[in-house]
Parts: C-alpha cells; structure tokens; sequence
C-alpha cells in the first residue's frame, strides 16, 4: 500500500482534530464538575413560596432577595413563573431557578425571645466599657502611644 505524503498529512490532520475535539470535552466536563460543586438542585411545585434574587439592587443596604412569591407554574426544566402575594401588586414574571430560593416561614415567637434575652443579656458593665472606650477614642489632641511630635512642631501642637 503506497501512501503518498498528501494521505499521510490527511491522516494526522485527523487525528489531531479527533484529538484536540477530546482535550474540549474533558475541559467541558471539569468546568461542569466546578460549576455544579457551588449549586442546589431546587425543584419546586405550583403554590410553593420563595424569595427571588433581584437583579438590580435599591440601595447598598437594601436585601438581596425580594418576596415571598408564589409559584405559579413550571415553564420549561429550569423556569417558574412566580407572581406576588398581595392582590394589589400584580407581579408575574418568569425567572430561572438560579434566582430562587426556598422561603422559610420565621417563628415570631423565636424572635421575640431572642430579643428579650438580649435585653435582659445587657449588664450595666457592658455600658461602662462603652463609656470608656468612647472616651479615649473621642480627644482628639491624645498622643497615641506615648509619641511626642519632632521640637520643630511643638508650637503648632497644643
């Protein structure tokens, strides 16, 4: 069998491509094993409650998530409908599970009591560090660390 360097070129082309076309695959299949390390599978059902990931923030210290909001619906394998609570916000949007998470309805009663213990935490000892550390930390003219300003500065330091 006679090879002529045309088909032999032709062959290692092939195989290269054949090659190269692995190393992405195998790249494709550690980039989803990172990517899928740092996710939930959340799958929710029609009436479930969750809070939703807004995308543009109000204010710097405005929540991150938004709701609660009902699920209306599934569309697709990875979008819900959701549509607000209250009847007179007629908020209805689709949304990719991504920004969705599970809402949790909080106790009041658990609330109430860690605030109350906290109130009743708070000594008249607490009040005097705070008092002592707002002192020293409010005189302006204090040298910190015993430092003493260079002669040439003593008449603008008073």
């Amino acid at each position: 069998m006679n090879h002529t360097p045309r088909e032999d070129q032709l062959d290692l082309l092939i195989l290269a491509r054949a090659e190269a076309a692995n190393n992405v695959y195998e790249a494709h299949l550690e980039n989803k094993h990172r990517f899928d390390l740092h996710r939930r599978s959340h799958s929710f059902k029609a009436g479930d409650l969750v809070l939703y990931d807004w995308p543009k923030q109000d204010h710097k210290l405005s929540p991150i998530f938004k709701g609660p909001f009902v699920i209306v619906r599934p569309v697709g394998a990875v979008c819900y409908e959701i549509k607000s609570r209250t009847p007179q916000n007629k908020f209805i949007k689709v949304v990719h599970v991504q920004h969705l998470r599970p809402y949790f309805k909080r106790d009041a009663d658990v609330m109430q009591n860690n605030t109350s213990d906290e109130e009743n935490d708070s000594s008249a000892e607490d009040h005097q560090e705070v008092s002592v550390t707002t002192e020293s930390s409010s005189s302006r003219n204090h040298l910190r660390r015993n430092r003493h300003p260079p002669k040439r500065f003593e008449q603008y330091v008073s």
